[in-house]
């Protein structure tokens, strides 16, 4: 019976150990004892968990011999056996030293910024208040010393550059690289911002190198959102905003052009009938403004809806994206979806693994503007339409007419281009050791675009050609194999080791066709039946292949946490390059020392918190030439063999060339970081000197080569020099009020320093047929990309003035410098007269806080860069600009503008409207974004705060106004997109607008 006793007893002991018990306890943060509400209590091993209340308070299930775990973001998180009777739980979570010192990505990895030794921009975005926002480069602009982010066009969807310490290639890709989870794209700027949790921008050849042949443009690292452990949010925001247009030109209305025309026919002797009848000068309103008889007030809304959350094994998040753009000229717009998926799953304490998954589509309607010709320029048609013509077709007296054309080229036109981005990283990654990690990553991108445009019989273009359209099909198929290890070691307190190394493999297939067929007997079908094309004028197909195989290493070491050494190096192999040029070596080293932390500069606090300084030197590459320029190229040709026969032949299109090798960028980088006043205020200054030698663009050669006069090869060096200053201030901080600023500052002087042998090539530009091609920007050993090059403007020659510089000049001619001293206006008296690139580029930035409202501004500034303003050349030459009416005339003798302009047919001799008269200064301050928001205090609702976790509401405006003296649309507009060798033209660009932003944030 006694045993019997023992046994039962054992039992039940046995069993209680094994039954769940309740557990009770409050989550404090240990400096303040604060409770912390929200904070992850996780049963470990299962998905049992909760959040803590408002009171940082939880309960919980949970058995002898499990383990709660304790977490909270910038915490440590803590473990805690679970014990037989445990019942109440008071836990002290102490600050993660790591958050602290605060976590950078770098290539391939992650370090705590006080070990950086390289240059660094990092910016969170959930610090960011930039507006309603449609691409990535628009969280960039004005917020990173060195980078210059630039709005080619304001049309939706419309062109972006950004510029990482200037330009280092006049032929070849100078966009900075996109690395999206370690994922190489060129879709980096088209993914939805609300998707990104962190950008990086590696800025020196120390952070570059280690990506080798693409990094000679810098690398834009993104991490995306991905789920926190033990915290489930539903979120759904909504953010619109509303356009206005903001038209700076003067032009004439009805009663300047009545005036200007009854004037000219009294300078001309009143001869002949006048131009209006006595009663049409009756007439006494302004007229049609076309400018907005075709532009309206449009509309920017974005959805986005996500869910995150995770266990203790797996984290997911779930984010889906619509984007409606509307533009505010007519039948241009932009829509895109897109929807993300990441998942990271932790298998054991050695193995994890997961997936993320982007899929998107976009649609764009556009139309043509810019340099187009001028029968199918719809911005130029606009500014040519008189103020005397009505919307209707007749004119302002009264007489009947046809509707505008102008409408059809807007409104009938169907302009589209459809784009299709999808990728899919896969990764495992297993501990090897407690301090060697290896990692696996494949991805698969495919990238599908359609572009189609076809014009009615409604349209100029269409009409000449019975209906034309084009349509054109791309497809790039991208897979990018990583295999990494890294080894992390720490011995004792004195050095700490890192190593990474690792392979990467990328293959991309590049395919496109395309069609352009005209007479059709029905616009019905627009571009979606090319067989009812009357003839098709050409059909085009092509493919192309390339891979890349990379090794690369990099080594860090900290000695006593102030001396760090830096070292990387990457070996690319590409297959577009000549056979014993197909492999770049790119090294790179950096040292920091924390200069601050020794012993003999104590003297420097407590008004210095820390203080380090920083140097530099590598090598980085640029393979972005395309493909097959290295070999021998052939071309398809119609051959005619004689009584109608035709055969298809080929002929050469490119020589060979052996010995094509890669762009390279070396870079010294000396910079200084400190912190102030208990790192109240931070300080960030680089220095940098870039040069790029053996770039990549046309060389002359031999006729010996089959008859070509030039080929792609390597041939001169550019240097981009200059400096960054970045400051943080945290100006009051405190639970009711606070206030931070921050400024950035940036110098890049761009030069060429070889280049064809000081010979000078030069871009050419036509505004419409009436006028000449002309040379405007010069590429030349000795000045910077993209200088404006032509003659200087030095008044009217007047009445009874002779210049003998110009002997065939009448009195209301242009009158230009004799620069050289010869006696006569040639083409050699021409010279620098701009430059499209800044001097210096700013943004400066303020954040307030109080109690529960919020509110920022933020300013971006562009100093000293230079546009040629064609648009204003063709304006003021049709008599559309105010300033018009001041032309020369025997009665009045202006000094400006030319009796006859610059057309074919003004009858100028000499110079061209390639002169200092339309170059203007397009510096600027802009007032980028301006918020107010309001952040509802849910936690003192009770209740409410179980349902909703966080409600916020703001408004605001983004380019409320724009401080500068240029007089056409946008000082920031580049009509040559981003091509590093023509910046600094203006012609017939997209209208400006300000627009007023509001929208909602919830978090449940």
């Amino acid at each position: 019976m006694r045993k019997i006793v023992i046994l039962y007893l054992l039992c039940l002991v046995w069993c209680a150990g094994f039954a769940q018990q309740k557990i009770n306890g409050v989550v404090f943060e240990a400096e303040t004892m604060e409770p912390l509400i929200g904070a992850a209590v996780m049963v470990k091993g299962t998905t049992t968990g909760q959040t803590t209340d408002l009171d940082g308070k939880f309960s919980i299930m949970a058995s002898v011999g499990e383990t709660l775990s304790i977490s909270y973001l910038g915490m440590v998180t803590q473990d805690i056996p679970v014990k037989s009777g445990m019942s109440d739980l008071a836990v002290k979570l102490v600050k993660d030293a790591m958050n602290i010192d605060e976590v950078v990505v770098v290539g391939y990895g992650v370090t705590r910024k006080r070990d950086l030794a390289g240059a660094i921009t990092s910016l969170k975005t959930d610090e960011i208040k930039a507006g309603v926002v449609t691409s990535t480069a628009q969280l960039l602009k004005g917020r990173a010393a060195g980078v210059q982010v630039k709005q080619n066009s304001t049309e939706p969807g419309g062109g972006i550059s950004i510029r990482v310490r200037g330009a280092s290639s006049i032929s070849s890709n100078n966009e900075p690289l996109y690395v999206i989870d370690g994922f190489q794209t060129e879709i980096g700027n088209q993914i939805n911002p609300e998707d990104i949790q962190s950008i990086e921008i590696l800025k020196d050849a120390a952070a570059t190198a280690i990506y080798g042949a693409r990094g000679a443009n810098g690398v834009v690292l993104i991490t995306t959102k991905k789920g926190t452990k033990g915290a489930f949010n539903v979120t759904y925001s909504y953010n619109a905003s509303v356009k206005n247009l903001q038209n700076p030109w003067k032009l004439m209305d009805a009663q300047d052009v009545m005036g200007y025309n009854m004037k000219v026919w009294e300078d001309n002797g009143s001869t002949g009938n006048p131009p209006y009848t006595q009663e049409e000068l009756q007439y006494k309103g302004a007229g049609t403004d076309w400018i907005d008889a075709t532009t309206r007030t449009a509309m920017t809304q974005t959805h986005q809806f996500s869910i995150t959350g995770g266990s203790d094994k797996m984290t997911m998040s779930i984010s889906g994206n619509y984007l409606d753009d509307l533009g505010v000229l007519q039948n241009t717009n932009f829509n895109r979806f897109s929807g993300r998926m990441n998942m990271d799953y932790k298998l054991n304490d050695r193995v994890r693994f997961g997936s993320n998954l982007y899929m998107a589509r976009s649609n764009k309607n556009f139309l043509n503007m810019g340099t187009n010709t001028t029968t199918d320029n719809v911005i130029y048609n606009i500014f040519m339409m008189s103020p005397l013509t009505t919307v209707t077709g007749d004119d302002v007296f009264g007489k009947k007419g046809k509707k505008p054309g102008i409408f059809s080229e807007l409104n009938d036109v169907d302009f589209e281009d459809i784009t299709n981005n999808m990728y899919i990283t896969l990764y495992g990654e297993a501990d090897i050791l407690k301090s060697l990690t290896a990692r696996v990553q494949y991805t698969y991108s495919n990238d599908n675009e359609k572009y189609q445009k076809y014009y009615p019989k409604s349209t100029n273009v269409g009409k000449a050609n019975d209906g034309l359209a084009t349509i054109w099909n791309y497809k790039n198929d991208k897979q990018q194999l990583d295999a990494l290890l890294t080894w992390h070691q720490q011995f004792t307190e004195k050095h700490d080791v890192k190593v990474v190394a690792g392979t990467t493999y990328t293959k991309h297939i590049y395919e496109q066709n395309g069609m352009q067929g005209f007479g059709f007997s029905t616009d019905e079908f627009s571009f979606n039946n090319m067989g009812a094309a009357q003839t098709v004028q050409w059909i085009n197909s092509a493919r192309e292949d390339n891979t890349t195989t990379s090794f690369f290493a990099r080594a860090e070491y900290v000695l006593n946490q102030k001396y760090i050494l830096n070292a990387s190096v990457r070996a690319d192999g590409a297959s577009n390059f000549g056979p014993g040029n197909k492999w770049g070596y790119f090294p790179s080293g950096s040292v920091a020392w924390q200069l601050g932390d020794e012993p003999f500069m104590s003297f420097i606090k407590p008004l210095f918190y820390d203080l380090k300084l920083r140097a530099s030197y590598g090598v980085t590459g640029n393979d972005g030439i395309g493909n097959y320029l290295s070999q021998r190229k052939f071309a398809m040709t119609d051959v005619y063999l004689g009584g109608g026969s035709i055969v298809k032949g080929m002929y050469p299109s490119n020589p060979e060339n052996k010995d094509l090798k890669w762009e390279s960028t070396s870079q010294l980088d000396l910079g200084i970081d400190f912190s102030l006043l208990d790192k109240r205020i931070e300080v960030n200054f680089d220095y940098y000197d870039k040069r790029t030698k053996d770039l990549l663009n046309p060389i002359s050669v031999s006729s010996s080569t089959g008859g070509f006069q030039t080929m792609t090869g390597n041939n001169g060096k550019i240097q981009n020099r200059g400096f960054e200053l970045f400051i943080k201030s945290n100006n009051i901080v405190n639970n009711n009020f606070s206030w931070n600023t921050t400024f950035n500052i940036s110098r890049n002087k761009n030069k060429v320093l070889e280049l064809n042998q000081g010979e000078a090539r030069f871009e050419t530009v036509r505004p419409q047929g009436w006028y000449n091609w002309e040379e405007y920007a010069m590429l030349k050993e000795g000045y910077p990309l993209s200088s404006l090059y032509g003659y200087v403007f030095d008044g009217i020659i007047q009445t009874g003035e002779t210049y003998a510089a110009q002997p065939g000049a009448v009195p209301g001619d242009p009158k230009f410098k004799d620069l050289d001293g010869d006696g006569k206006i040639t083409i050699n008296d021409r010279e620098v007269i701009g430059d499209g690139n800044p001097d210096v580029i700013l943004g400066l930035g303020n954040n307030f806080k109080i109690y529960d409202f919020d509110f920022s501004f933020f300013f971006d500034a562009s100093i000293g860069n230079d546009l040629l303003n064609l648009s204003r050349v063709v304006l003021e030459d049709d008599n559309r600009l105010i300033d018009s009416k001041d032309r020369w005339t025997q009665h009045n003798p202006s000094n400006e503008i030319p009796r006859n302009g610059y057309k074919k047919d003004s009858g100028v001799k000499y110079g061209s409207y390639i002169n200092s008269r339309f170059v203007e200064n397009a510096s600027y301050l802009r007032l980028q974004n301006v918020e107010v928001g309001y952040s509802l205090p849910l936690k003192k609702w009770g209740d409410m705060y179980k349902y909703v976790k966080n409600l916020r509401v703001f408004v605001g405006a983004q380019n409320l106004f724009t401080i500068t003296g240029y007089t056409g649309f946008n000082p920031e507009v580049s009509t040559n997109g981003g091509k590093a060798v023509s910046q600094g033209l203006d012609f017939s660009s997209y209208p400006a607008y300000r627009t007023f932003n509001f929208g909602a944030k919830i978090i449940f």
